[in-house]
């Protein structure tokens, strides 16, 4: 995938007003289609699996979500004691693909 995801940011910021919090779950929904589609995975797998809340009435967080909360607490924790490291936060998202890969990989050996 060719996304210039920075230039796009730029653009919505500049051209629709969006705010940094909204910018920042683009920035991560790209980099994760990017990485899923690295990884095998297809546009649906990517989104059921990490982007899309998936429980009936809406309530329960996506893993996106919930990735951001805590990436979020653990960054101001990470950086008030200096303890931040860029490598770390990529294995982190590497781990949750991998993961939804193999259950993907799963549900279809079992569902041909």
């Amino acid at each position: 995938l060719n996304l210039d995801i920075d230039e796009d940011v730029r653009l919505l910021k500049e051209r629709l007003g969006m705010g940094d919090d909204v910018l920042d779950y683009y920035r991560v929904s790209c980099m994760i289609l990017k990485s899923g589609v690295k990884a095998g995975l297809t546009l649906y797998e990517i989104a059921s699996g990490i982007l899309c809340r998936t429980d009936p009435s809406g309530e329960i967080p996506s893993k996106l979500e919930t990735l951001t909360s805590v990436a979020g607490e653990l960054a101001t924790s990470a950086v008030h004691n200096g303890r931040f490291h860029h490598a770390t936060a990529s294995l982190a998202l590497e781990e949750q693909l991998s993961t939804t890969k193999k259950a993907v990989d799963r549900r279809s050996s079992v569902f041909p």
